[in-house]
């Protein structure tokens, strides 16, 4: 499937979300084709003017908002469970995605040619420690995850990609995030972004918070839960973005920048290993 396909097949996902009731951002025109790129208008409203601090993004998370944000997902992924998404999302560099874990060598994907610098493979570096606590979460999760029901998932659906009007969302946008994964993963995503406490100084989760988002989404038949043998798609469902800024780096010097992406990876899967089982 071409980019142009993609994209067609993508409007026609987002109106039958549309006809189902998911507030979604919608496309208003077909792509139009103008060299070797296209053109193309979508459906969008307003942000609250109350979302933005310093004119960056930082919507308070209410508790109508948590608990309407869980009924959207839970009717959303009702209609997802029937819909198969693209094999590749169309943001790819910045999409959350598991398909790295089933390639020939997933740290390989994961970091580029990082992953055999010298200098970050010294004896007790945080490099070291990554690769290992990674290899072994994927050996854990990678066959549970081909058996799980697939289907289309967002790949991002939280907060910052959702408008509201006070408590009530308006809009789920960024459809460039669309992926045919595991509806557990965008379940396990959902849960992290809706409970964070975006507050703490380091990565945690407020587990008040993830009970509520998970009780509202159960209470509205969402149609998933987290058995135990999921809970390591917690720590692996954002891993792609949040090594994202390691990939991307050229200059073999950068060390110091790396090591930062990989000690903050690397904070957040070790506080879900701490803290995983009061999350069940």
């Amino acid at each position: 499937m071409n980019q142009l396909e993609q994209v067609n097949y993508i409007h026609n996902l987002c109106h039958v979300l549309f006809e189902s009731g998911i507030p979604i951002q919608i496309p208003i025109s077909k792509p139009i084709i103008c060299g070797d790129r296209f053109i193309t208008y979508y459906s969008y409203v307003d942000d609250c003017i109350e979302d933005f601090q310093n004119e960056w993004y930082a919507p308070e998370v209410t508790p109508n908002r948590l608990k309407n944000a869980a009924r959207v997902f839970a009717r959303f992924q009702q209609v997802a469970l029937v819909l198969k998404g693209p094999e590749r999302p169309l943001d790819l560099p910045y999409c959350n995605t598991i398909n790295w874990m089933y390639d020939h060598d997933p740290l390989n994907s994961l970091l580029g040619p990082w992953l055999f610098s010298e200098e970050l493979n010294r004896p007790g570096s945080v490099l070291i420690e990554f690769k290992q606590t990674v290899s072994h979460l994927i050996e854990n999760v990678v066959d549970n995850i081909k058996a799980l029901k697939r289907g289309l998932c967002h790949a991002d659906f939280h907060a910052s990609n959702t408008i509201f009007a006070g408590d009530e969302i308006q809009q789920v946008v960024d459809f460039g995030f669309w992926i045919n994964h595991p509806l557990k993963f965008d379940l396990a995503i959902a849960l992290e972004m809706w409970s964070r406490n975006w507050n703490a100084r380091d990565f945690e989760l407020n587990k008040k918070f993830y009970v509520e988002f998970m009780e509202e989404y159960l209470n509205h038949n969402g149609p998933m839960a987290l058995a135990e043998e999921d809970v390591y798609l917690l720590p692996l469902s954002r891993l792609w973005i949040e090594t994202y800024g390691i990939r991307i780096q050229k200059d073999s010097s950068r060390v110091d920048i790396v090591t930062k992406y990989l000690s903050s990876a690397l904070e957040r899967i070790n506080w879900y290993l701490d803290h995983i089982d009061k999350l069940l």
